[in-house]
């Protein structure tokens, strides 16, 4: 079972699994749970506001219409449909940082956990999607103004274009205006130090010459960061 992010059906998927401590035994939450008709309900609650006792009591229905008790995992109750969405915080142990591990581990009742598995699709420019860069939901503030998501870390490379236009110093000029240390390892020196640094998209120089030569090239979609090295005597 799985679920799509809510921009574009090509952005993404998540599901919630649902872990057993002690046995490790998993499920996918979406198996036994309809996750998506119960989100529904909680908007429509959230929209009707009717009052704590009874929004608790239609969030109890929710969970009861959502849930199907023939799929779950054994020893997987429905009470543990509310712990599983109470905030993390509360259930996991400050000092260990440890979601799977809880702080009453000998509560022998209380053995499930819920693991959050997400994938993304990265594009480049030979599969690029506009409608989906267009309908992204994550904006980042640059110096050139708001950019999506999508557009600031796929496709051409506006954040490798943005970072270049406003940065101060990379590493390698820096090392050549003001020279740097020698660099060791296991008590040799480290060659190889970069001095130079610039940006290129080879794909643009690729299809001028594809043009030119009427042959296919194979070179990559990407920005390359182009850098001589010298060593540090």
């Amino acid at each position: 079972g799985w679920s799509s992010c809510n921009c574009h059906p090509n952005c993404g998927i998540f599901t919630l699994m649902v872990v057993n401590r002690k046995t490790g035994e998993f499920k996918s939450l979406f198996e036994f749970f309809d996750y998506e008709q119960f989100m529904k309900d909680v908007a429509v609650i959230t929209d009707t506001a009717r009052g704590k006792k009874l929004s608790y009591a239609q969030l109890g229905m929710a969970i009861l219409r959502s849930f199907n008790a023939e799929r779950a995992p054994e020893g997987f109750p429905i009470s543990q449909i509310l712990n599983l969405f109470k905030p993390s915080s509360t259930n996991s142990s400050s000092d260990r940082n440890d979601r799977m591990k809880a702080e009453k581990a000998d509560d022998s009742s209380d053995v499930w956990r819920v693991l959050c598995v997400e994938g993304m699709w990265f594009q480049d420019l030979f599969n690029y999607d506009f409608r989906r860069t267009e309908m992204c939901v994550i904006p980042y503030g640059t110096q050139e103004g708001e950019i999506s998501f999508c557009a600031y870390n796929t496709g051409v490379g506006w954040r490798q274009i943005i970072e270049n236009m406003h940065k101060t110093a990379n590493l390698a000029e820096w090392y050549e205006e003001h020279g740097r240390h020698a660099v060791y390892a296991a008590g040799h020196d480290v060659p190889g130090i970069s001095s130079k640094h610039s940006l290129s998209l080879p794909i643009i120089q690729a299809v001028l010459a594809e043009d030119a030569d009427n042959k296919p090239v194979a070179v990559t979609p990407y920005l390359v960061e182009e850098q001589e090295t010298v060593s540090v005597v």
